[in-house]
């Protein structure tokens, strides 16, 4: 035991330990900025795919609606086309969504996203660099609809 101690004592030891720990910290605080990043990249995705998708079905079909309001089951389809929509975008994106959402919560990250938007009264600006999409394939939408973040 009074090994160990002496060579504790030493500088070389005290050193290279203090070395040691800084280095984990760095580690440590790059990877939470890295986790971070990704999460704000993940957000961004499904914000964009809420966005294009008001544009592209929302703001339509509440036009050809008598009343300016969704069925319920218009608005599940919305619904539905957000999700596949993020998905798409995080996928091209290469951001994997379900490491910072569970499968069964990203309809709630898009309906929450919605109600914060409703509720501050935030309108959806038609968005001039919004490119048609003429199929369920979103991936070419992606690259112009999310701002390009360091990876």
């Amino acid at each position: 035991m009074e090994h160990l101690w002496d060579l504790l004592a030493r500088e070389e030891t005290k050193t290279l330990l203090l070395s040691a720990f800084g280095l984990a910290a760095a580690a440590l605080i790059r990877l939470k900025a890295v986790k971070e990043r990704n999460l704000e990249r993940a957000v961004q995705c499904v914000e964009a795919a809420v966005r294009a998708t008001y544009e592209e079905y929302v703001r339509a079909a509440k036009a050809a609606a008598p009343d300016g309001k969704l069925t319920p089951d218009q608005r599940s389809g919305a619904l539905r086309q957000a999700v596949a929509r993020a998905t798409a975008y995080a996928r091209a994106e290469g951001v994997d969504l379900l490491k910072h959402y569970a499968a069964g919560y990203l309809p709630v990250v898009v309906e929450k996203i919605i109600g914060d938007r409703k509720a501050a009264a935030v309108p959806f600006v038609p968005w001039s660099g919004l490119p048609p999409v003429a199929s369920s394939d979103f991936s070419e939408t992606a690259a112009t609809l999310i701002p390009k973040l360091p990876r």
